[in-house]
């Protein structure tokens, strides 16, 4: 029975797992039960083997990934200091605690870590650093925007141009990622 059981909760991960990524289950408030079980021996019936015919309900329940980080953004954005923002690929979490209470409310306990990342116009610093020399420039993103690694790549014909930006903003591009 224990066995059917186990095999229920297995079948019940396949299943959603298929659905999408985006919704997860809370394994804390799944249970398995059997309705209807019929075994191929009768109780004090000698054998070697005996099987278990059964029928079985798996309750589940299951969120959304992004409401959840919607929820966790919108709680935490009072401690966020002011020109920084959490984007939602640097929100961490793990369900420590679910329950459900008599008004069959769920309640969750998250552990939750968030690395906040300065907002930054794009613009603004590629105008600023338009024309700018290789060790100018990473003066300027280490102080004012507090970049901590860049890399910087230029493609000129002129060997004199190499170590300078272009002095045209179409010709900047400037691709931002957080650690």
């Amino acid at each position: 029975k224990d066995s059917a059981l186990s095999q229920m909760a297995k079948e019940k991960e396949v299943g959603v797992k298929n659905t999408n990524n985006s919704e997860m289950i809370i394994n804390q408030l799944t249970t398995a039960k059997i309705s209807d079980e019929t075994y191929s021996k009768e109780l004090g019936e000698e054998s070697k083997n005996i099987s278990l015919h059964a029928k079985g309900s798996v309750l589940f329940y299951s969120y959304g990934v992004d409401d959840i980080r919607r929820i966790i953004t919108d709680f935490s954005s009072d401690f966020i200091p002011v020109g920084y923002h959490v984007p939602s690929e640097n929100i961490e979490y793990m369900i420590t605690d679910a329950r459900i209470d008599d008004s069959e409310k769920i309640h969750l306990s998250l552990d939750v870590k968030e690395h906040a990342v300065m907002k930054v116009e794009q613009n603004q610093i590629v105008q600023e650093l338009k024309g700018k020399d290789i060790d100018a420039l990473s003066k300027i993103l280490k102080d004012k925007y507090k970049i901590q690694a860049h890399t910087t790549e230029v493609q000129s014909p002129f060997f004199f141009l190499k170590s300078r930006l272009p002095f045209f903003t179409k010709n900047i591009t400037l691709t931002v990622h957080s650690q």
